[in-house]
């Protein structure tokens, strides 16, 4: 019996950069920003600062509500680059930090908390499926709307209506959307709208092949508001740089979307 599960490989490139954030974060005490960021390992640090004397001083850094960071207590305790580099990790360009011109001709300072990148159990990046997979049903329901647009105009109605209303969310009529995009299945016994009936259920995406810690930058995050105007946040993130590929398995169950919802290559290409 020829089994109704097919599969996909999938091979994304990466067209500017991407953040998929593991919950972790460092402060700036805790990373070296120059013209490349540094991540030590610090049970190396540790130890060598131990064999160096300095492990009192550098508890004192971390207790003391001090601006300075790593790299400025680094050179204020005369420790070298060619010491410090037997501990570090990994390395990033950091160029969009440190030599990012703000509108005033004013240079951005580097230094900064850091949110790391997702990695698994060896230290690679890796993009998780359920991430592939919600940028999937963005990509498809974007691609119903511009294809069909007749179809959700009430939808987009009921949106600009909320919009002009309140300043909250839109969780309630962005639900109503993507009900009429993806809650086709008709299971009996369950209202239309219900998850139960969501075509997505069908398609399952495999976490991507892992990633190296050359494929990673640092980015600041920068927020672009309604008006075209930009905020800056003091924070600056691990990303996957643009041209990073990201290869994964997409496994459909053609038995349950076939007639309903079209998955063809041509469609997400």
């Amino acid at each position: 019996m020829k089994s109704p599960l097919k599969e996909y490989k999938i091979r994304i490139e990466a067209v500017g950069p991407v953040f998929i954030g593991s919950g972790e974060k460092i402060s700036k005490k805790e990373y070296i920003a120059e013209r490349k960021a540094y991540i030590p390992n610090r049970r190396k640090m540790f130890a060598a600062l131990i064999k160096m004397h300095k492990i009192d001083a550098f508890e004192k850094y971390m207790a003391d509500n001090q601006k300075n960071d790593l790299g400025s207590w680094l050179r204020e305790q005369r420790i070298s680059p060619e010491e410090y580099m037997s501990w570090i990790d990994y390395e990033m360009d950091c160029s969009d930090i440190n030599f990012r011109a703000t509108g005033t001709g004013r240079r951005v300072n580097g230094s900064r908390e850091l949110q790391l990148f997702i990695k698994d159990a060896y230290g690679k990046p890796y993009v998780p499926g359920s991430s592939i997979k919600g940028m999937f049903r963005t990509i498809l329901l974007a691609d119903d709307i511009i294809s069909n647009p007749n179809k959700y105009q009430e939808n987009m109605d009921e949106i600009n209506d909320a919009i002009g209303k309140r300043n909250k969310g839109l969780r309630k009529e962005v639900g109503s959307l993507e009900a009429k995009a993806f809650r086709l299945l008709e299971k009996p016994n369950k209202r239309t709208d219900d998850a139960l009936n969501d075509v997505m259920s069908a398609i399952r995406f495999s976490d991507s092949k892992p990633l190296d810690v050359d494929d990673l930058i640092i980015c600041q995050k920068v927020d672009m508001n309604p008006d075209g105007n930009e905020t800056e946040f003091p924070v600056v993130r691990e990303c996957l740089k643009p041209g990073t590929v990201i290869e994964c398995t997409m496994t459909v169950d053609e038995s349950v979307i076939k007639g309903k919802f079209d998955i063809s290559p041509n469609r997400i290409e």
